[in-house]
């Protein structure tokens, strides 16, 4: 199965604006679409959101935002202003702070999606437990899933061990992208729950977050050819 640059974005996970910077020169083109997470956000901020944007590039900004429903909406309208077109709540979050962050992004940039994150690909079954979550992996995530999509969200963040069920239950245009992407013979690393890129766009995938299996490279132009090859 051909994979399409424009299926992928690539997750920025570092610190600092210039080696940020220094990457996206290395593989842009053919990609076009970035994630900023919480690490680089805190270090640059919405100005760094703002320098993407205006290079013309797509903007994944995964905060996570986990708050009472009246913080989220506010944060959610403060970083809204920089058009980002992709943003994450958590779905643990409930409803009411799942509708008034779908609210909030209608009103400042209409453009925007609103994702949310299920369960993180670093937990398991047993890490749910740890954390007095009984109902099992794949019940908690559809579950969640479903409170997504009743509150209004574009779509959610999940697994591809999740994507195949889920797909069949929130068809297109209902988005869902998946992380925790690794190439042949990578290391999973942190995550509990990864897999193949052909693999998940098979299962349903709108797109994939991919990270150290390029950024981690020193040559990642290459590692992006392993892809699309």
């Amino acid at each position: 199965m051909a994979i399409s640059p424009d299926k992928v974005i690539v997750a920025l996970d570092v610190q600092e604006q210039a080696k940020a910077l220094e990457l996206i020169d290395k593989i842009s083109p053919p990609i076009d679409f970035y994630k900023i997470g919480l690490e680089l956000y805190i270090s640059e901020g919405n100005e760094f959101v703002k320098l993407l944007k205006d290079k013309g590039h797509k903007v994944f900004l995964d905060l996570k935002l986990h708050d009472i429903p009246n913080t989220v909406a506010k944060a959610v309208a403060s970083i809204c202003r920089q058009k980002p077109d992709m943003i994450t709540v958590h779905a643990l979050g409930g409803a009411e702070m799942l509708k008034v962050a779908v609210d909030a992004a209608k009103e400042m940039s209409p453009q925007t999606k609103v994702l949310a994150v299920t369960v993180l690909t670093s937990l398991d079954s047993e890490g749910l437990k740890n954390i007095g979550i009984q109902k099992g992996l794949k019940d908690t995530i559809k579950n969640l899933a479903g409170l997504a999509h009743e509150s209004g969200c574009d779509g959610i963040v999940c697994s591809a061990a999740d994507l195949e069920e889920l797909r069949d239950t929130y068809p297109s245009p209902f988005l869902m992208v998946t992380p925790g992407i690794r190439l042949e013979n990578d290391n999973s690393d942190d995550q509990k729950r990864v897999t193949m890129p052909t693999t998940a766009l098979e299962q349903g995938a709108d797109f994939l977050v991919i990270g150290r299996s390029i950024t981690a490279k020193n040559e990642p132009k290459k590692a992006l050819e392993r892809i699309f090859s």
